[in-house]
């Protein structure tokens, strides 16, 4: 199995490690090989040929084509990882809905403007 086998054909495809920015306070809080293993993961995508990087939810948004994007530099996202528990994402509906940072995620991509 190769990363063509679940990420969107790239040239050097661009992934996204999406931690909640909560969880991801805690977890620099733990000891260093904590986050040493996330930083292992990221490091091994790009050894692969992929570009990687570990965002919060504030870091991503949708292009004017509707297609998930880097905030930062605007480039379009080809694999979205979640790589913490992911369950703070639950305790806060807001960012899932209506103008949260996250509504794409919790929208059907027919209901996207431009999609």
């Amino acid at each position: 199995m190769s990363y063509e086998d679940f990420c969107r054909p790239a040239a050097r495809p661009k992934v996204a490690l999406l931690a909640h920015s909560e969880e991801w306070k805690t977890i620099l809080e733990l000891p260093k090989r904590v986050a040493d293993q996330f930083y292992f993961v990221r490091d091994e995508f790009t050894r692969a040929g992929l570009e990687a990087q570990i965002v919060h939810e504030f870091d991503l948004g949708l292009n004017q084509k509707g297609q998930l994007c880097f905030d930062g530099n605007g480039e379009e996202v080809d694999l979205l990882m979640f790589v913490t528990v992911g369950t703070t994402f639950m305790d806060y509906p807001h960012l899932l809905k209506g103008n949260g940072p996250l509504r794409f995620l919790g929208t059907a991509k027919s209901e996207i403007p431009g999609c």
